[in-house]
């Protein structure tokens, strides 16, 4: 797999339309980034610069990815084929929030909620 930086140039950002794509350009960018495709994703606060990281096959994937964005007619894309992307998150590793059922802590909250004391089970 092959790690791209994607520096996107905004144009119109101001305008109706582009105002009125942003919640679709937001399901798309949360899509991709469930499905590992961006890795991240950031925008300016003036709304002319945007940069993704992205993993693809081969950068033809890459922009087809970007491509796919509901704001690609307001952009400009240049692709930077990156040796590697470390972030602070890959050091960390994942956390898993599966639990056995024995340590969940879904009863000890709901019972905390309800004005319910609730003791752990000893162990």
């Amino acid at each position: 797999m092959a790690v791209f930086l994607a520096e996107i140039e905004l144009f119109n950002s101001g305008s109706e339309d582009f105002l009125e794509r942003i919640p679709a350009q937001r399901r798309v960018v949360n899509e991709l980034m469930a499905e590992g495709v961006i890795v991240s994703y950031a925008v300016a606060a003036d709304r002319k610069k945007m940069w993704c990281i992205l993993e693809a096959e081969n950068e033809q994937d890459a922009t087809l990815a970007i491509e796919s964005f509901p704001l690609h007619m307001f952009m400009e894309t240049v692709l930077h084929p990156l040796l590697f992307h470390n972030t602070h998150a890959a050091l960390m590793g994942s956390i898993s929030l599966n639990l056995p059922a024995s340590l969940s802590l879904m009863p000890i909250l709901a019972n905390h909620l309800c004005g319910n004391i609730y003791h752990l089970p000893a162990y």
